[in-house]
């Protein structure tokens, strides 16, 4: 796409843009288009990184104009491969190209080689997660499956728990040990807390806003095999105080990021008046991070 706006005579903006269009698919991983269209939360997330990512690097988001010229090149660039890489004509107008870069590193071909195997192992992919997240609920003696947006708003995203295969690799990391003490933002019905308590023996502290979803988290400590090493508290991210032996924090993507801003305002607070290493741990971030660093230095803030 680059090389083709480049060609066309395209502004330097937009051929950067071009380059970035598909930045996302670094935290996002690749969707074939088919399937994408099928996937409005993904479609959701990922137009709201590329915004961010523009900003950062271009200054600001694309205009409606510029969207629709490098939409015009991806289309053109798709219409080339269908018609002369895989020989399936296409009805309508020949498109001309300016340059002759004119393939995108056979994307298209993988797609529909791949497509229909593709589709099927999602389908025994997900049977398989299933079975994961079921084995480690009774494992745990816990009930944390299933999603609720009965109480998402703009400010904070619908309950949703970590899947175990993701909890399962941070614990296997070994930046989460005995003597830390992980502080949980928006920790639904305790899964991370519990999880991550059983299998590094650290204490956890869950923060949930909801009363409903907190009722759930504390029927589950009664029950769970590591209950005693959990610890829950009602109450909204940004008006929470930081205990001052917090060390470690994890963030599912729980909240907008006015409340981000604000919860890491009260960590910071708590850094300060405590300095210490804080290790922060983000699951499907977008918008700003801040980072607090261990050598006092304060934050960086990232678009």
């Amino acid at each position: 796409m680059t090389k083709e706006a480049a060609a066309r005579g395209y502004s330097r903006r937009l051929v950067l843009a071009c380059l970035l269009h598909d930045a996302s698919e670094c935290y996002m991983s690749d969707v074939p288009r088919p399937l994408k269209q099928e996937m409005p939360r993904y479609r959701e997330i990922e137009d709201h990184l590329l915004s961010v990512i523009y900003e950062k690097y271009l200054g600001s988001d694309l205009t409606a104009e510029e969207q629709r010229m490098m939409k015009q090149i991806d289309n053109d660039l798709l219409w080339y491969d269908l018609t002369n890489l895989l020989e399936e004509p296409q009805e309508g107008m020949h498109r001309s190209f300016t340059s002759r870069w004119t393939t995108r590193c056979g994307r298209l071909m993988r797609w529909n080689r791949s497509i229909w195997n593709y589709s099927n192992s999602i389908g025994r992919r997900a049977m398989r997660e299933d079975k994961n997240e079921n084995r480690w609920d009774k494992l745990l003696q816990i009930h944390t499956m299933g999603r609720d947006d009965s109480r998402s708003d703009l400010y904070r995203y619908p309950y949703e728990p970590t899947p175990y295969c993701v909890l399962e690799r941070m614990a296997n990391t070994g930046m989460i040990r005995k003597g830390n003490t992980l502080l949980d933002y928006g920790c639904g019905k305790g899964r991370v807390d519990f999880f991550l308590s059983a299998q590094t023996r650290c204490q956890s502290i869950g923060v949930e806003y909801d009363d409903r979803i907190y009722a759930k988290a504390m029927e589950n400590k009664k029950a769970a095999a590591s209950g005693a090493r959990t610890e829950f508290v009602l109450e909204s991210a940004e008006n929470f105080p930081v205990p001052a032996e917090v060390d470690r924090v994890y963030f599912f993507n729980p909240f907008s990021l006015e409340i981000l801003r604000k919860a890491m305002a009260r960590l910071l607070e708590s850094y300060y008046e405590n300095p210490r290493e804080i290790q922060l741990f983000f699951y499907y971030p977008f918008g700003c991070l801040y980072l607090v660093s261990d050598d006092g230095a304060g934050t960086g803030i990232f678009r």
